[in-house]
């Protein structure tokens, strides 16, 4: 009777070390794409409650009040995300400047949130662009 062993040669090893490397590097490329991708979902996610939820209700109250601002919270009313530094967090006059763009926060991808004053009818409304209400991450920030 013959005794046989069964065992990897170094050959398959090295392969299997190879493929596994291949595989680890595709995974880690794709994970930081899907990270900043994340990232910047939250950013438009926080835009667009801004937008819909957050001004529309500060500026009611505000109506009530003499038609001012001065003093409410963006944070009393939403969670700001960690990857967003607000320019200011209380509100005042001038958090938005009137009939023009002002600065209203900055993030950790390097995106500027810009805010148009709103009317007697229309809450303010921010926006990816100094220009124009447009209130979608270029696709460059998902690559």
């Amino acid at each position: 009777m013959q005794s046989s062993k069964s065992a990897f040669t170094i050959i398959e090893l090295v392969f299997v070390i190879v493929i596994i490397g291949v595989l680890s590097s595709v995974a880690i490329v794709k994970l930081n794409a899907t990270q900043k991708s994340a990232r910047a979902e939250v950013i438009e996610a926080f835009v667009g409650t801004v937008n819909r939820s957050t001004f529309p209700s500060i500026y009611t109250k505000a109506i009530r009040n003499d038609g001012s601002v001065d003093g409410f919270k963006v944070s009393d009313y939403l969670k700001v995300p960690q990857s967003i530094t607000l320019s200011n967090d209380t509100l005042d006059t001038n958090i938005c400047k009137t009939n023009d763009f002002g600065i209203f926060a900055t993030t950790d991808l390097g995106v500027t949130i810009y805010c148009r004053d709103g009317n007697k009818t229309h809450p303010p409304i921010l926006s990816f662009s100094s220009t124009d209400v447009n209130i979608t991450l270029d696709s460059s920030y998902f690559n």
